[in-house]
């Protein structure tokens, strides 16, 4: 097995079982939720999900970026060639208010780029992954399930299942939307006609689009690296980036402010 193919084994083992520990502690009578210096809540499971995926990726000697993380100052940071970055639970709200909307973040980034992305939805068994060189998949796994010892033993459907038909969808936040935003899907079903403007929540979103279920993501407003990274990277080896709305060219990550601009990303047979 090559150094490639070990770093996506440990990033999809790490995603699986930090999906189980999200279900344990749902599934108990009781959980804490707090409130971060952000104003963002953070759960019991934030905290084991990040526990459980640093016992993964800690073997790597890759240093993490992370949500629930303390973060290295940029003099360190930007000596890093390479770097996981994670988001334990993307879409804590979603997790607090019981939707199955939220999953397990996990992106390798090499010289500011995502070149290896893995999404896990606990509530949906569903396993995403793509890299720079293996175009997206998807796989139904149990949260939690016995570790792989390779990538062959994931029985994996590549995607899109099928090509995009229908009416042209735009995935929307189901809890960040600023006036810039309704202002442009405003104008996309006025210049669209019949598009439909679709809220959904966390990394479903980029899950959604991977699967040729929707057309387009467009973002305008505050959004972390973590909430990003990996969704990007599963689009990427699809061919379909996430793009600077500003300059038009693909984000970069492990930047001093982690913070991504407002960002667009098309599938590019149906973009109109």
């Amino acid at each position: 097995m090559d150094r490639d193919e070990r770093i996506l084994l440990d990033m999809v083992n790490a995603a699986v079982k930090a999906g189980g520990a999200i279900l344990e502690v749902k599934n108990k009578a009781r959980y804490s939720v707090k409130e971060k210096a952000d104003n963002s809540p953070v759960t019991d499971a934030d905290y084991a999900a990040q526990d459980t995926i640093n016992s993964f990726l800690g073997q790597t000697g890759i240093p993490v970026i992370s949500e629930e993380g303390a973060e290295e100052d940029y003099s360190v940071r930007k000596n890093w060639d390479e770097v996981f970055i994670v988001d334990p639970l993307d879409g804590t709200k979603e997790f607090i208010n019981g939707s199955p909307q939220y999953g397990v973040n996990i992106a390798l980034c090499r010289k500011g780029s995502p070149v290896f992305g893995v999404i896990y939805l606990p509530e949906d068994k569903a396993l995403y992954f793509g890299t720079d060189k293996i175009p997206a998949v998807k796989a139904s796994v149990q949260p939690g399930a016995a570790s792989f010892s390779g990538v062959d033993e994931i029985r994996a459907s590549q995607l899109p299942a099928s090509a995009r038909t229908g009416h042209y969808i735009c995935l929307a936040s189901k809890s960040a939307r600023t006036k810039a935003t309704e202002d442009y899907y405003k104008a996309l079903t006025e210049r669209i006609p019949g598009a439909e403007i679709l809220p959904m929540g966390s990394c479903v979103k980029y899950c959604t689009l991977a699967e040729g279920l929707a057309d387009e993501y467009t973002r305008m407003g505050s959004v972390m690296e973590w909430d990003t990274a990996a969704g990007d990277a599963l689009l990427r080896s699809l061919g379909m980036p996430l793009r600077s709305i500003e300059t038009g060219e693909p984000l970069m990550y492990n930047k001093q402010v982690l913070r991504s601009s407002d960002f667009t990303v098309k599938n590019p047979a149906r973009e109109l």
